[in-house]
């Protein structure tokens, strides 16, 4: 799409040679110079860095020294609430996102803040490095927003303002961290017309203006020894030189950027800090030892920084210390070291310190599964009934508690749960509870009296974990539902959705989200032997208005097609998870798929469980093939696919290349990596290796992968040879070097043959058959590209020193994060405080990319009798855990040649611009 003033150029113009230039006019190869802030309208780029500029300066990092040497910083604790601007830049990359976005530093610590508040200056910047112009230029879109209350809404006359606040100060000279920059200024007013045809909240009148800041960095200069400093930069033939910066003139004196701008500091200290929720903000994305040192430093800090640290407890010990001193309670269980009482009676000043802390809490929990060994996670039932007799009668449980929302609780005996009912305040939206089998059903009984009583119009979600039987408790459970108009997800045992229940859900209006818990905590089977088809009966037609997700671990394929296809069931369902509780026939399951097709076609999600247990091959056909699941196709929209069964799936490579071509966004395929049968009776899968290059292929977003193969052969489809084109003889040696980069950067392209995958996270081969351990682990590696890390820049570091470039992000085989983060707060969402530079020798080499090969099946089925597969099983499982130990130490092989080939590039670039700029 083009704007009147920004149409694409037919020939060259005066920017063309941006090998010359230092920049690329973007219009030349159909980009613009407004970047896209609506599809029709955008925000001018009237700010150019030239790829002539200090090298450091053309790095990603090296811009954030640079643009905190003019004034700007990163955004306000790196959040970031708005759109993302594209731009294209005519160089071949297309329509990219700000890679950079600063705002005016108006005062240390919260300077950008305070920017968000009242308005400013900030810009938007986006690297011209593409194939077509490789300049290395930084393009900014400039400008000055008003205030929050108005939106950020462009200033009068905002863009020239903030062009010329950028220019003013790089002709004046900055630095950053001893690094000094001065700017000789060209002004190109070609690539902007004046008006505001196409601009987004138009401007009255609008220049480009190109800027090229030379370093002054061969030379460090602090305050003490600071000479004066020449604007000429005409003068600096070898912007490197450090002699000709000390013999320059005229001088001028280098304004001090590193104190704060002039502003009115203690006034506008004082008018950001009176902002609560600003600074409720910006404690929540701090650490919690930030909070604390802010909350004990000033007074004006103290009340945001409370709340943030008390908005969440999740040992209700943390709370409930602050009474008194805890000590240890005696339990019947064995539980004596996690569960707490208080060592003495409760008392008024107690109360008096605990109520400042108390009612800043809006989520509490007693159970925390990371921390099975630690003391004092849950209060016994004496510590609640001390809490609740000793509280003061003028105070109520609101008033104690007026912020609560969430409450996560273990109940394991029918005394705490009696006291568990001074929680259930009428603030309270999210509640999970787990109950044991110790509690008495009269207790239960009465607990969701109360619960109904004093929560059931305020809960948006319910988690239920208990192994009561249902009826023992369906009357309550019905009135609890019945009386939630507001519930939006609901988790319930496993047997507790039978016809009377699902009635009573499918009536409340704001219901998304019906599931059942996969756990220990089952209920009684006894409880849905008449299944749900009775209720389908009397469905009207508002059942389940609002249904998104359902997860049903005790649905048959029948029952759950008898639902989706009733004419009163949800049309919206974007997830469904189903387990079948009884052997199933395939064409049971084609019926259901059938069904989804036609009543669900904004699927998203899709799990579907059928590993139910026999002990012999049935009569009838067990064989799930590609016909079976063909009504998926359709289904365009996935990412995300599983499925379980008990027997393998009969489909070959190409029924696969069949079943997933139109999936390309597809995220998870869980395919029956692990089927049942096979465990037990020794059968082959019909898919190879190959099956890894069909979904690299046809699912180019895929992140996790799981299938049943036989790998005892390995396909013929190895990689391209990087010398797969001849070299002719006779030529020249640097022509021979300029054929060898074309080759690998045209490798680099397109992949260098095979299809392998760019995003894959996890793989799973589960109970898979195998060969060659080495020779399995050398074709799983070909299969996973290993590119380099990110913003690895291959121009050459600057004489005298190695580039200030950080240590890149790596792609490694681990599930830990890297360390040293690049600054990329669009990336990250976050920024991070800059790093020294890394010299060439102290930085480490690149690793490979994120990767996990999981060697254990995700579940593993145990077989009815020990049989002799049973050392069969185990031989292969130890074949498949050298085939995991194998790839970490391939990948940071091929990650280490492409680093060399990458720098081999480089290379032969570099000496074919030195023979070009000799004539040759």
């Amino acid at each position: 799409m083009s704007v009147q003033g920004q149409q694409p150029l037919a020939s060259s113009s005066p920017a063309t040679d941006w090998e010359e230039s230092g920049w690329a006019d973007p219009r030349v190869n159909g980009g613009r110079m407004l970047d896209f802030t609506l599809p029709d309208l955008g925000e001018p780029i009237n700010v150019i860095i030239s790829g002539k500029s200090d090298p450091r300066i053309l790095t990603h990092y090296g811009l954030h020294w640079y643009a905190k040497s003019l004034g700007f910083s990163e955004e306000c604790l790196g959040m970031h609430k708005g759109n993302i601007h594209d731009a294209d830049l005519g160089d071949g990359d297309g329509r990219k996102g700000e890679q950079f976005l600063a705002r005016q530093h108006y005062f240390p610590v919260f300077g950008t803040c305070w920017e968000s508040l009242v308005g400013g200056n900030h810009f938007r910047a986006w690297h011209q490095n593409g194939t077509l112009a490789d300049s290395g230029a930084w393009f900014l879109a400039a400008s000055k927003e008003k205030y929050l209350g108005e939106h950020h809404t462009i200033d009068d006359d905002g863009y020239n303002v903030g062009r010329d606040f950028i220019v003013e100060r790089a002709l004046a000279g900055s630095r950053w961290k001893g690094m000094w920059w001065i700017a000789d200024i060209e002004w190109e007013e070609s690539l902007l017309k004046p008006g505001a045809d196409g601009l987004y909240l138009g401007a009255k009148r609008r220049e480009g203006v190109h800027i090229a800041p030379l370093p002054l960095a061969a030379i460090p200069i602090d305050a003490s020894n600071s000479g004066p400093i020449t604007d000429a930069a005409q003068t600096y033939n070898n912007p490197l030189d450090p002699q000709q910066h000390l013999n320059a003139a005229p001088p001028i004196q280098m304004p001090d950027m590193e104190q704060p701008i002039p502003i009115a500091p203690s006034k506008a200290i004082s008018s950001f800090l009176s902002v609560y929720e600003l600074l409720l903000e910006l404690f929540s994305h701090a650490d919690t030892k930030s909070a604390a040192v802010a909350a004990r430093s000033s007074k004006v800090l103290t009340e945001s920084a409370l709340d943030v640290l008390w908005r969440v407890v999740p040992r209700a010990s943390y709370l409930f210390s602050i009474l008194c001193t805890l000590e240890g309670a005696a339990s019947y269980d064995g539980h004596n070291s996690r569960r707490f009482d208080f060592e003495r009676d409760l008392h008024p000043e107690d109360w008096d310190r605990f109520l400042p802390y108390s009612r800043r809490v809006e989520d509490i929990s007693c159970y925390d599964e990371s921390s099975t060994s630690d003391r004092y996670v849950e209060p016994s039932h004496k510590a609640l009934a001390k809490f609740s007799t000793s509280r003061p009668a003028h105070l109520s449980m609101l008033q104690i508690f007026p912020r609560l929302r969430r409450l996560t609780w273990f109940v394991y005996s029918h005394k705490v749960l009696r006291n568990l009912n001074i929680f259930l305040v009428p603030s309270l939206t999210f509640l999970e509870i787990k109950i044991d089998n110790a509690v008495e059903p009269k207790a239960m009984v009465a607990f969701l009296k109360q619960l109904q009583a004093r929560c059931g119009n305020t809960l948006k979600e319910l988690r239920l974990n208990t192994d009561f039987a249902l009826s023992t408790i369906e009357a309550e459970m019905l009135d609890l539902l019945k009386s939630m108009k507001r519930l939006e997800r609901v988790i319930l045992p496993r047997f507790y959705t039978n016809g009377p229940m699902v009635s009573a859900l499918a009536a409340i209006p704001t219901l998304q989200y019906v599931g059942q818990k996969k756990s220990y905590w089952w209920g009684n089977s006894d409880d849905i032997e008449a299944g749900i088809l009775p209720s389908l009966e009397v469905l009207d037609k508002d059942a389940f208005p609002a249904l998104r997700e359902l997860t049903y671990d005790t649905l048959s394929l029948y029952e759950a097609k008898k639902l989706l296809s009733h004419p009163f069931a949800s049309k919206a369902l974007t997830t469904i998870c189903v387990t079948s509780g009884k052997l199933e026939a395939p064409h049971s399951l084609h019926d259901f798929l059938s069904s989804l097709s036609t009543n669900a076609r904004h699927l998203r999600e899709i799990d579907i469980g059928l590993s139910f247990p026999v002990t012999e091959v049935p009569g009838h056909s067990t064989d799930i093939t590609i016909a079976t699941l063909r009504p998926l196709l359709v289904l365009t929209d996935l990412v995300h696919f599983g499925m379980a069964a008990h027997f393998p799936i009969k489909m070959t490579d190409d029924d696969l290349d069949t079943f997933t071509s139109g999936w390309k966004n597809l995220k998870t395929l869980w395919l029956n990596e692990t089927p049942a049968y096979a465990v037990t009776v020794d059968v082959k899968s019909e898919l190879t290796l190959k099956a890894l290059r069909v979904m690299a292929k046809n699912c180019p977003n895929l992140e996790e992968l799981s299938l049943f193969v036989d790998a005892t052969t390995i396909p013929e489809d190895t990689a391209r040879s990087p010398t797969s084109k001849r070299v002719s003889r006779g030529s020249s040696d640097l022509a021979a070097l300029q054929v060898v980069a074309m080759r690998w950067d045209s490798d680099e392209q397109d992949g260098g043959g095979p299809p392998a995958f760019k995003t894959l996270k996890y793989l799973n081969l589960g109970v898979s058959h195998i060969g060659s351990t080495s020779s399995v682990a050398n074709y799983v590696n070909d299969c996973i590209l290993s590119p380099l890390p990110e913003h690895v820049d291959d121009r050459a570091a600057p004489e005298g020193g190695a580039s200030v470039e950080p240590t890149p992000r790596g792609f490694h085989v681990s599930t830990a994060e890297p360390t040293n983060p690049p600054i990329n707060p669009i990336a990250s969402g976050r920024s991070e405080p800059p790093s020294p530079p890394a010299t060439a020798e102290s930085t480490p080499a690149p690793k490979a990319r994120p990767f996990h090969f999981d060697w254990s099946p995700r579940f593993w089925p145990a077989p009815q009798n020990s049989t002799e597969m049973d050392a069969a099983l185990s031989r292969r499982r130890e074949m498949w855990e050298d085939v995991g130990k194998m790839i970490p130490a391939l990948m940071e092989q091929k990650v280490k040649a492409d680093l060399t080939r990458r720098e081999m590039v480089s290379l032969i670039r570099g000496l074919m611009k030195a023979n070009v700029g000799r004539g040759h």
